[in-house]
């Protein structure tokens, strides 16, 4: 089944037994272009475009395994730098918090779970 763009049950292990082992290929990549540059970030010293999206992508793979960074020490750092970007850390404190991957996602709005995708206005 899909739950608004998500899936749930069956269909979310499949596809998480299915990506995982994609995403420890590409996180083992990461770290080293992390590596190559010195870090924190994919070029360097400072962020650029490139890590703003490589940190939306693996913030939401640990909906699939919370542990996923366990091996990946500079993803674990360059992941802490983005945090800490005082434009992001904002954005990041105050956005709807995600619940219910696999089962039945939700976003938390005004501490109220409603259901996630396209909602009237």
């Amino acid at each position: 089944a899909t739950a608004q763009g998500f899936h749930t049950g069956d269909q979310f292990a499949a596809s998480r037994e299915a990506c995982l082992p994609v995403l420890h290929a590409r996180f083992a990549d990461f770290e080293l272009l992390l590596a190559r540059h010195g870090g924190p970030f994919f070029l360097g010293s400072d962020p650029c475009y490139c890590d703003f999206g490589a940190f939306h992508h693996i913030d939401l793979a640990h909906f699939m395994d919370e542990a996923i960074l366990e091996d990946y020490p500079r993803l674990r750092d360059f992941m802490a730098a983005m945090h800490g970007l005082p434009g992001l850390a904002t954005y990041l404190a105050e956005r709807p918090e995600l619940t219910g991957v696999g089962v039945g996602p939700k976003l938390v709005i005004d501490g109220r779970p409603v259901p996630t995708g396209i909602m009237a206005d």
